[in-house]
């Protein structure tokens, strides 16, 4: 299954541990952001996940966002 994976800064780690899964799983994937933990708006890593999936490239989408309540 080809999956599209995508997080705002504060997800990163997060996202690292699910793209082991996938690799583990024999799942194929494309990582859209964020790349490290300087500050993205997940809104627009989002989007490009989301249009990535309805474009029919990508099975499956992964979004993962960190919000911390205060």
């Amino acid at each position: 299954m080809k999956i599209a994976v995508g997080s705002d800064h504060r997800g990163t780690e997060i996202k690292k541990l699910i793209i082991n899964i996938l690799k583990e799983s024999g799942h194929t994937y494309q990582d859209f952001g964020a790349y490290n933990t300087d500050s993205v708006d997940y809104p627009d890593i989002a989007k490009k996940v989301g249009e990535a999936v309805t474009k029919e490239r990508f099975d499956r989408g992964i979004v993962i966002c960190d919000t911390v309540l205060v």
